[in-house]
């Protein structure tokens, strides 16, 4: 059987053509005389953002259910070799990679149901028969770079079989061949906002730059064309056939319902050899501002029974 690694040397020249460019700026950054130098490691750039797949829905809605979606580069030491996309390595191997979302933003965890789910033992068994995640599972797509992987890969996303503890819900991707995990937790000792992690991201692939987009609503059939599986990610794949995962249309995110309050992702990132994060190196980025309060369903009812059904009864 050919392997991934065998197949992805094969296609070394075009990848590098393809997508050197988009890391030009990063591939610039200014030089740190910090010594050690691995104290060097932490956040080149950020962003993320908000997008509505609902026709004539805003993303920025308050009460809707957008699709959200995160990016970090990772700095780079510019006295390092550099690889097939001209990209330098990273000052240390990234670890973790912490999101913190604003109050209001939640999700829920149980909107494809627990059935679909996908298991540890069946995200890495994308490459046996009868293997890999359900295809109900899929909750988003990402765009997975690292120093030694010598391609970019459009891997789906999947929500798994949360671990238990403060973890309410983990999904998971495939990092070209090394599965790589995002735990969610509820900050219940402050804002009560969600924080979505990235824990234990291989030391041996060395990643650079990570881009996640989780959908609102999972089995919207605005996605049904972006389920590639691993093993078609791999080989290029971007738009999938149409296939619609079944189950019920339910939103996992859900916007705030407080209009006017700007809102702010903070992230920050740590690495093996300094694997505790530094409040001081987060960066935050703006995702704008809930609008439209004033059209959030409201349908009041109130229902009045007699307690006798006889005429003329009086009772109290």
């Amino acid at each position: 059987m050919i392997s991934r690694k065998a197949i992805l040397a094969a296609s070394l020249t075009g990848l590098a053509l393809l997508f050197a460019p988009a890391f030009a700026g990063a591939a610039e950054a200014e030089n740190c005389d910090t010594e050690p130098r691995p104290a060097c490691f932490g956040i080149e750039s950020v962003s993320a953002s908000l997008s509505s797949s609902q026709e004539g829905v805003l993303p920025n809605q308050a009460g809707a259910h957008p699709d959200l979606s995160f990016a970090i580069v990772i700095k780079q030491d510019p006295s390092s070799p550099t690889n097939v996309f001209g990209l330098h390595d990273s000052y240390a191997a990234t670890r973790n990679a912490r999101f913190n979302l604003p109050p209001g933003l939640i999700g829920d965890p149980n909107a494809i149901g627990a059935v679909q789910q996908c298991s540890a033992q069946q995200l890495v068994s994308f490459q046996e028969s009868g293997g890999g995640c359900p295809n109900g599972s899929q909750i988003g797509v990402s765009n997975i770079t690292a120093f030694d992987l010598i391609a970019e890969f459009h891997e789906p996303v999947y929500m798994m079989k949360p671990p238990g503890g403060d973890v309410v819900a983990r999904v998971g991707t495939i990092a070209g061949i090394f599965p790589t995990f995002i735990d969610f937790r509820v900050r219940a000792e402050s804002d009560y906002g969600v924080t979505a992690e990235v824990v234990n991201a291989p030391a041996a692939a060395r990643l650079v730059k990570i881009e996640s987009t989780v959908w609102g609503v999972p089995a919207a059939p605005a996605h049904d064309s972006e389920r590639c599986t691993p093993e078609e990610a791999f080989k290029g794949c971007t738009t999938s056939e149409s296939r619609p995962p079944g189950g019920n249309i339910l939103p996992f995110f859900t916007n705030p319902t407080r209009c006017g309050v700007p809102l702010e992702v903070g992230v920050n990132a740590s690495s093996w050899v300094e694997p505790e994060l530094d409040p001081e190196k987060e960066v935050r980025t703006d995702l704008g501002e809930i609008t439209g309060c004033d059209k959030l369903p409201f349908g009041p009812a109130v229902e009045v029974l007699p307690t006798s059904h006889h005429t003329t009864s009086r009772r109290a």
